[in-house]
């Protein structure tokens, strides 16, 4: 018998699972070189590939909540 272990996905490698609503960018990489937009970690938190509290450690260091703030290397 083999034991599979599984990684938790990071908050920006979840977002990058699903299209961003703001730009329309699809799954597979981020919005920008420099990161993706917070609507798509919101968007991912919706889908359930994020958990609430893994969102709220992206928004922490956020000076805006909006959907078009870019979010800079995932997580800050």
């Amino acid at each position: 018998m083999s034991t599979v272990t599984v990684t938790p996905l990071t908050p920006a490698a979840a977002a990058q699972l699903v299209n961003c609503p703001h730009c329309w960018k699809v799954p597979g990489g981020p919005c920008w070189p420099w990161g993706s937009h917070l609507a798509r970690y919101q968007r991912a938190n919706r889908r359930g590939l994020l958990s609430d509290d893994a969102l709220a450690g992206v928004v922490a260091g956020l000076e805006l909540i909006a959907g078009h703030v870019i979010v800079r290397d995932g997580a800050r």
